[in-house]
């Protein structure tokens, strides 16, 4: 008699091809409670792009992972690499939309 598709060969599916299905309730509860938090340089770099209040709730919650948290070495070395060119990107910018504002500004008021 040839066998029926039941819930075993799905599952065997599911073994094989994980993949392709979305984590179960379980699962995802199971990453956010116990897993593993890897940053690029970029997670890092974008702090300074950041509010100081935004700034101070990522650090924040970056350290309530503990010892969830991990940053390759690589990212750290890319980090330092570009930390410069962040920050002078930024301080552009903030100069740049001060020029703006303010001619807008002392257009408005004429």
């Amino acid at each position: 008699m040839p066998e029926s598709r039941s819930d075993t060969s799905q599952s065997t599916l599911r073994t094989m091809f994980s993949g392709h299905y979305p984590p179960t309730d379980l699962e995802l509860r199971e990453l956010v409670e116990g897993g593993l938090v890897v940053l690029d340089a970029n997670a890092l770099l974008d702090m300074y792009r950041f509010t100081p209040g935004t700034r101070a709730e990522y650090l924040e919650a970056l350290g309530l992972l503990g010892d969830r948290l991990w940053i390759p070495h690589r990212a750290a070395e890319e980090f330092m690499g570009r930390r410069g060119d962040a920050i002078a990107s930024i301080s552009e910018e903030r100069a740049s939309f001060e020029r703006i504002s303010s001619k807008r500004w002392r257009n408005r008021s004429r």
